[in-house]
């Protein structure tokens, strides 16, 4: 028969949830999840039933960040990167932005505007991997007019 990649059970004693659609976002994740894969649309409702709490998140993993922060709130990004209070957090956190288009500069964004966690935030694409930093982040960085004149003029 035809495998279904969602189905694989992983590595003996991990347990891994998924929430991609309305009818499986109505069961949630009923049972303790070890790894949780969802999308933006449905990570709130996640959030709010209880079946992730991101205080005992120890990675996260934003796969096409740059897409994915835009659709999902400021309060949520914040509960989900932060934890909320972190002398509550119960793990050490790390936390990824992955994607082909998604940008340095965003990320460092994000870092700047306390969204993802100084010192624990990296950016992933297919030609880099780098720690993200708040450092000089403007909306021009952002909009590409600071790039650096190759052409010697």
């Amino acid at each position: 028969g035809k495998r279904n990649m969602f189905k694989y059970k992983g590595p003996k004693g991990v347990k891994i949830g998924c929430v991609l659609d309305d009818e499986m976002s109505k069961e949630g994740l009923k049972l303790q999840t070890d790894i949780a894969i969802t999308t933006p649309k449905y990570l709130t409702k996640l959030m709010e039933d209880g079946d992730v709490d991101p205080s005992k998140l120890r990675v996260v993993v934003y796969d096409e960040a740059d897409l994915g922060l835009e659709q999902t709130s400021t309060d949520n990004l914040k509960l989900l990167f932060d934890g909320g209070d972190a002398k509550k957090r119960e793990f050490s956190r790390i936390s990824y932005l992955v994607g082909a288009t998604v940008t340095e500069s965003l990320g460092n964004l994000a870092v700047r505007d306390e969204i993802l966690p100084k010192g624990k935030s990296y950016i992933v694409t297919a030609t880099r991997f780098a720690p993200l930093a708040a450092d000089d982040v403007d909306a021009a960085t952002i909009a590409g007019e600071d790039e650096e004149d190759v052409t010697g003029g």
